[in-house]
């Protein structure tokens, strides 16, 4: 493999590792790669599932015309801050990486998983049942 990746993991915005955090807060998704041979253009992409396992978004660096390359024997670390995706409940992360147009790596099971706690998305007093049964939280700008 050209490309590895050997560990991925959740951080709050502060950049302590995490496994809960509150619906609606910033969070970082970080991934270590070990690059075992020079790289130009690398790709990752990463998914976020629910409980069971139903995709519910995904980014790749490449869709923001983003990459990165690395050198041989070089340990990577990429982060993505993600500061405004509204999840409920747990959520597992997988992803792929693509090394020069070719897959590289792509664990087949799911990389990490964090629990996600109701916070203060919407006030309290709005907040229902039928909201604890939703994937994902939108807010909208309302008009008349």
């Amino acid at each position: 493999q050209t490309v590895k990746i050997v560990d991925c993991y959740v951080e709050n915005i502060a950049g302590e590792k995490i496994g809960r955090m509150n619906t609606g807060d910033p969070f970082f998704v970080v991934f270590k790669l070990k690059c075992n041979q020079t790289v130009e253009k690398i790709d990752l992409c990463f998914g976020i599932h629910d409980e069971k396992n139903e995709l519910i978004t995904c980014l790749c660096n490449s869709f923001q015309n983003i990459y990165f390359s690395a050198q041989e024997g070089e340990m990577k670390i990429i982060k993505c801050l993600v500061d405004d995706l509204r999840l409920i409940h747990t959520v597992k992360i997988t992803a792929l990486v693509n090394a020069n147009n070719l897959l590289a790596d792509w664990p087949k099971d799911s990389l990490y998983s964090i629990d996600v706690s109701e916070g203060d998305f919407f006030s309290k007093e709005n907040y229902n049942s039928i909201v604890k049964d939703m994937k994902i939280l939108i807010k909208g700008k309302w008009e008349v």
